[in-house]
């Protein structure tokens, strides 16, 4: 896999970039194939401990596309992945 910096999603002009929020990449790319929980980090802060959720959205763009799989930690976009070639949908 490979990262990249930014995403524009399907036919639409939004890029999705690296610190946008979960909810700002939901409206520009819609709702992922798949959401994976990946697990949790704690980070330490003057007042004590903070917990950040790890999470992995998946989406499949179509066979003229790639698998792009979206890193989130606390919410927030922080790694962009590019996988093998997508699949057509079957519904």
């Amino acid at each position: 896999m490979r990262k990249i910096p930014s995403l524009p999603c399907a036919v639409r002009v939004d890029m999705v970039r690296i610190g946008d929020l979960k909810v700002d990449v939901l409206a520009k790319c819609g709702p992922p194939l798949y959401e994976q929980y990946v697990g949790e980090r704690k980070i330490r802060t003057p007042w004590g401990y903070d917990k950040k959720i790890l999470e992995d959205w998946i989406y499949n763009f179509g066979p003229t596309d790639f698998i792009h799989i979206l890193r989130f930690e606390g919410g927030r976009l922080t790694e962009i992945l590019r996988g093998e070639r997508g699949y057509p949908n079957v519904d």
